[in-house]
């Protein structure tokens, strides 16, 4: 029985065969003789003829171009989809039937939907050793489970790293705009530092409205800085989370280490990542120099304050000794000279 069925199976892949290329048809075309080849190949045999062909087998002559032979061209797809249902045993290299594929989950790892071993030979070499059998249909199913999963995963994760992208742009166009408000106001402290060193006015009003500005300003940067830091903080944690779901579901599989080290995607890799980013954000540029100016600025203005408070003092103290002197003077002077001032005031 056995040999009656290689017969035939060998009598129906001689069939398929195409004679110009001798490989299995691909898309047969039917001449009008009734022989077919494959669309190629006929292609190519008649790419320069415009009116008369020939069969290459019976050299029979026709007009009428050659048609698909779908009867042919689906006989061809069903044995295909027979001989890849039918596996060698990677280890005694017999034919393995569909009901009696089984995989090793502990010794094959990402390519194990490739590792078909028959029934014997796992019992033989691996289950006796405590090693865990599965069927090679369902393993083939979980696996693409998995990788459909794992896909999935990757999506939504590139997705929201879109999105915090988009976010960390727009917030860094706010911190731009936050330093050229920084620097107008640095600006206008120093102009008035200039005002002061050259004896100008400046009301101490002028200069707390300005100080106001610049306490406005910092609080400002402040909470946008914390806003971005929280956004950020959230857009990784639900990165974090996702790859930890993820990993939770295809954690079962032998397959999916490979799967995530070929990926790089693996939770400590995305907790490395959102650590790194908060120590930069922590010690970057941005905050250093915005600190600078916020602690310059606030110097400036505590230098100003003192300054205007000094000249003030100063004014006081020279109006106070101008009456003391004139009063001093006044005493000093004779009794009738102080009348004749007091006459002449009169």
């Amino acid at each position: 029985m056995i040999e009656e069925d290689d017969n035939c199976d060998a009598f129906l892949l001689e069939a398929m065969i195409c004679s110009i290329c001798f490989t299995i048809f691909n898309e047969p075309k039917q001449l009008q003789c009734g022989h077919s080849f494959c669309a190629i190949c006929i292609d190519q045999l008649y790419k320069d003829v415009e009116q008369e062909y020939t069969c290459p087998l019976c050299r029979a002559h026709f007009t009428i171009p050659p048609v698909i032979n779908y009867s042919l061209k689906s006989l061809v797809s069903r044995i295909k989809e027979r001989d890849a249902m039918i596996k060698h045993c990677q280890q005694c290299s017999r034919v393995a039937k569909p009901e009696d594929q089984y995989c090793c989950d502990d010794c094959d790892h990402i390519d194990r939907i490739e590792h078909v071993r028959c029934g014997l030979c796992v019992i033989n070499g691996h289950a006796k050793m405590g090693h865990t059998i599965s069927k090679y249909g369902e393993s083939k199913e979980r696996i693409k489970t998995a990788q459909q999963t794992l896909q999935e995963m990757i999506t939504e994760t590139l997705q929201l790293l879109k999105e915090c992208k988009k976010l960390g742009t727009d917030r860094l166009s706010c911190v731009e705009n936050l330093f050229k408000l920084l620097d107008e106001q640095y600006a206008q402290f120093q102009g008035l530092e200039i005002a002061l060193n050259d004896g100008g006015f400046i009301s101490k009003k002028d200069i707390e409205m300005k100080l106001e500005h610049a306490r406005q300003l910092r609080e400002i940067y402040m909470r946008s800085t914390s806003e971005f830091a929280t956004l950020m903080n959230t857009m990784f944690n639900e990165i974090t989370v996702l790859t930890e779901r993820t990993g939770v579901e295809l954690a079962s599989h032998a397959a999916y280490k490979d799967i995530i080290d070929k990926r790089g995607l693996t939770a400590q890799s995305a907790q490395e990542q959102k650590q790194s980013w908060f120590e930069y954000q922590r010690n970057g540029r941005v905050s250093a120099l915005c600190s600078v100016i916020a602690r310059r600025n606030a110097t400036i203005a505590r230098r100003h304050l003192m300054t205007f408070n000094e000249n003030s003092e100063s004014e006081s103290s020279m109006d106070i000794t101008s009456s003391t002197s004139t009063a001093s003077v006044t005493s000093s002077l004779p009794v009738s000279s102080n009348q004749a001032i007091l006459a002449h005031q009169t």
